[in-house]
């Protein structure tokens, strides 16, 4: 039997972060917890990748590789909340994830490439099928035991259902709760992805946003911070990028930063000369 490196991960050291952001990413004002990740529900997916880039999901080409391998199926259950940076140029994408991948030779197949036609390549070719797992910002004991069962059969015709059955449990065991209601899943998400928020051709990413984060300040007299979190509940929902970005500039331009600042009369004035300037067109 196969012995895989099994990644038991509350914090993926992902090497190819830094491949892909020259620096570590701003963090956001608010970020989501475990909690809300796992409220959000899980995804299932499927991506095909060339083999060298196993490394940049965290799966361990030296467990999966094979004779002529040069692509990796990899199939996972992912979970996400989107919140924006604190510069508002990004919209930064935390979640959890849960995924296997098996090695293939693409010169086998011809078109697609799916986990049952590589169970069913198996069973033609009586050529083990190397699998690996990782878990990415999560910790739960039936989901390991799952993926370990998983990786240590058979990848075959006649044990595909079984296959699909344990990964389709995988969700469940990740939404399970305890007696007292708490999500079973220990859980820290991580950042799985990013793009940059887009602004509009005139460089305002929302004119209501922008009009809220001034009366923030004229108004309300909240800091950015507290503008972001405590202030209109629309505003503070995570997936209001356009709103919560525009909020930001607002702060950044009128008190110079988005953080903790007070709000003095000078800043006061200085957005309600702003708000004067505002018109709506009927």
């Amino acid at each position: 039997m196969r012995m895989t490196k099994v990644l038991l991960t509350t914090v993926i050291a992902a090497a190819s972060a830094a491949s892909v952001w020259a620096q570590a990413p701003e963090e956001c004002a608010t970020m989501p917890s475990g909690d809300d990740v796992i409220q959000s529900g899980f995804e299932l997916s499927d991506t095909l990748l060339d083999l060298n880039l196993a490394g940049s999901v965290g799966i361990l080409a030296a467990n999966v590789s094979g004779s002529g391998a040069d692509k990796l199926a990899v199939k996972q259950w992912a979970a996400s909340v989107p919140c924006i940076s604190r510069d508002g140029k990004w919209r930064n994408h935390y979640g959890l994830k849960v995924m296997i991948g098996a090695a293939v030779n693409s010169t086998a197949f011809k078109g697609n490439i799916s986990f049952s036609l590589i169970a069913a390549q198996a069973s033609l070719s009586a050529v083990r099928t190397n699998l690996d797992f990782v878990m990415v910002g999560l910790k739960n004991d039936a989901v390991l035991a799952d993926l370990t069962q998983l990786i240590t059969e058979d990848l075959r015709a006649d044990t595909y259902p079984d296959f699909v059955k344990t990964f389709g449990k995988i969700a469940t065991d990740l939404a399970a709760k305890d007696k007292d209601g708490k999500f079973l899943t220990e859980s820290h998400p991580q950042l799985l992805s990013r793009e940059p928020v887009v602004v509009d051709d005139n460089g305002l990413f929302s004119a209501v946003g922008v009009a809220e984060g001034l009366s923030e300040i004229a108004v309300d007299g909240h800091t950015c911070n507290q503008a972001l979190t405590r202030g209109t509940g629309y505003f503070t929902d995570p997936g209001s990028v356009s709103q919560r970005a525009a909020i930001t500039s607002v702060y950044r331009t009128v008190v110079g930063a988005c953080d903790d600042t007070k709000i003095t009369d000078l800043f006061k004035e200085r957005a309600k000369r702003y708000l004067f300037t505002l018109k709506v067109r009927q």
